[in-house]
């Protein structure tokens, strides 16, 4: 079963997250209200490694690929686009694309659209109706920027946005707006003339209320995961045309926030406004996997090493689930540290502890910094 990990609250407003190899790999970048927070992976639980304050209100969050193995953290405020680097031993702004009044930005997505190994950021514009387009310029010891790429006028009023990897390889923009009541699905191509049209959804009446994309049915190239006001999920493959290939089964009022494992093979995870996170492993059906609890509304999913799921809250809570692995990770003795406050600490009873453990731990009373002990995985923490 699935099971609390870890958990931390970073302020009153809603929560989005991010996953990625922003600082050694396994991070969560987290943004609630102007703030931007990084956490890395340390001896299990995770701990804050730097904090980067915006000043404005923070609409969206995604990480971007930025060199062959670098990745930044992609934000977008109302009227602008910046990326965050780890740049000694703290985030600092890697690249800004200036004020675009008016834009009124609401979703980030990150993508290699030109095929240069580099991700390109699509931001959505409800403001200008559009979607806009940025490459990142400069590296290898020069400074980064943002270079606008294009802006693409859309049907409606683009929501939210992703990037897609259609069956024969090539990665497009895809964007859920809002038109006369009605909601469609656009897909745009990146080329060198401009943007490129393709195969689009028109005219559907489901309500988008969330959007990923990955790799998540047993067919060539990635889905769309449309999540709807209805409390299903709706995966789209593209092709000559966009075509609905599953709708899962009710899962709440609403499908508050969506996330892919990434992969060939990936996993898909939905999250509520009740609070609850359903699990779909691959290739996804109509009912979930696993379903866990994190209790308030889910703002923001994502998926870490280890079988692990970061989940952000409507309250401002950051939370790290297990999803019901079996066997054990390793914890190294810190000064200070008792069988009992480690117990505390991960949320495994001081029984199971010891268990893991037997035949290594002699003297539950002489446990001493440095010393690697196994935790057993599944326990709340």
């Amino acid at each position: 079963m699935p099971s609390l990990f870890w958990r931390t609250d970073l302020g009153p407003g809603t929560v989005k997250v991010a996953a990625g190899r922003f600082n050694t790999g396994g991070d969560i970048a987290a943004a609630e209200g102007s703030r931007v927070y990084l956490l890395v992976p340390s001896d299990g639980e995770y701990s804050m490694y730097s904090v980067y304050d915006l000043n404005e209100k923070i609409t969206g969050l995604t990480a971007v690929r930025v060199g062959n193995e670098a990745e930044g953290i992609a934000v977008t405020t109302p009227d602008r686009v910046v990326v965050l680097g780890s740049r000694e031993g703290a985030l600092a702004l890697a690249a800004d694309s200036g004020q675009e009044p008016g834009a009124d930005f609401t979703d980030v997505a990150a993508g290699d659209l030109d095929g240069d190994g580099r991700d390109e950021i699509v931001a959505a514009a409800p403001g200008r109706e559009s979607v806009y387009v940025y490459r990142l310029a400069g590296g290898a010891g020069e400074a980064l920027s943002l270079e606008l790429a294009g802006i693409r006028a859309v049907p409606g009023v683009p929501r939210h946005v992703a990037v897609l990897n259609r069956a024969d390889g090539i990665n497009v923009i895809a964007v859920a707006y809002a038109e006369d009541e009605k909601w469609g699905v656009a897909t745009y191509r990146l080329t060198e003339e401009g943007f490129e049209e393709g195969p689009a959804l028109a005219g559907q009446p489901l309500g988008i209320s969330s959007m990923a994309a990955g790799n998540v049915l047993e067919r060539p190239g990635a889905e769309l995961a449309l999540g709807s006001l209805g409390g299903m999920v709706w995966l789209v493959g593209a092709g000559p045309a966009l075509d609905v290939l599953l709708v899962t089964d009710s899962l709440g009022t609403t499908v508050s926030a969506l996330a892919s494992s990434g992969g060939n093979a990936a996993s898909l995870g939905a999250g509520t406004p009740e609070g609850n996170v359903f699990i779909f492993d691959y290739p996804v059906k109509r009912a979930p996997d696993q379903v866990f609890s994190p209790s308030e509304g889910v703002t923001g999913l994502a998926f870490l090493p280890g079988e692990r799921v970061a989940v952000g809250t409507v309250a401002g809570g950051l939370q790290v689930w297990l999803r019901g692995i079996q066997g054990t990770w390793d914890y190294t003795v810190k000064p200070g540290d008792t069988l009992w406050s480690i117990s505390l600490r991960v949320g495994a009873p001081v029984e199971r502890i010891l268990s893991a453990n037997e035949g290594t731990i002699k003297n539950p009373e002489m446990i001493v910094p440095g010393q690697v002990i196994r935790i057993p995985a599944g326990n709340g923490g």
